[in-house]
């Protein structure tokens, strides 16, 4: 078994151990064999400290045990148990729980991440009927500085799957506030020259979560 530690800041860039220790928030991601276990947020407020772990569940091992270890009032722990793994190509389907500090389900969801760990789908359930409240894509800028940094695009879904805003998260494109389809497709040196609509129909609709294939 291989175990290696990475840091991240707190926009999810990858950082040095020195940069860890002057930080007041940053990740810690354990990955184990190649894959990643757990991303631990470390954080530091008004308050004190801080801890969200996202924890990566396999098969056989006990949600009460980890949530445990990763969950408690006094020292203001919580976290979110992802399970189910679904692989197609290089992305990878997660459900996933998050829970309060005192162990209570807040809130529940589906994540595809890239081979990179990159978030491409982010849906967010209601945890009684399991409805979908929010649903979110990702297009990134491939330049693999950090998530966050990287985001290029995110587009919302409303819950039947369609195309509600795309959003340009650098303002790229000159867009400060979200816009619909019908402002994106008026825009034709937007839609047709710096992010061809056509090219990319994995973004039309919030399903498949997939990507045909490896490209988006």
């Amino acid at each position: 078994m291989v175990i290696v530690t990475k840091y991240l800041s707190e926009t999810l860039y990858p950082i040095t151990e020195g940069q860890r220790l002057m930080s007041d928030i940053y990740h810690e991601e354990i990955y184990i064999d190649g894959f990643l276990k757990k991303r631990i947020l470390h954080g530091n407020s008004h308050k004190g400290k801080y801890w969200i772990t996202r924890y990566f569940l396999s098969d056989g091992e006990d949600i009460n045990a980890i949530l445990n270890e990763f969950c408690d009032v006094n020292l203001r722990k919580r976290c979110v148990i992802y399970y189910n793994m679904q692989t197609d190509g290089n992305y990878t389907l997660w459900d996933w729980t998050e829970y309060s500090l005192e162990k209570i389900i807040i809130f529940k969801g589906k994540t595809v991440f890239d081979s990179n760990n990159r978030t491409f789908v982010n849906i967010y359930y209601d945890i009684n009927t399991n409805t979908i409240k929010e649903a979110y894509k990702y297009f990134y800028e491939n330049v693999y500085e950090g998530e966050l940094s990287d985001i290029l695009l995110e587009f919302e879904y409303f819950e039947n799957g369609e195309l509600e805003y795309i959003s340009d998260i650098k303002n790229r494109f000159d867009y400060v506030k979200p816009i619909n389809l019908t402002q994106f497709l008026a825009d034709t040196k937007f839609s047709q020259v710096d992010f061809p609509w056509d090219q990319h129909t994995y973004y039309h609709n919030l399903y498949p979560l997939f990507p045909e294939g490896n490209t988006v």
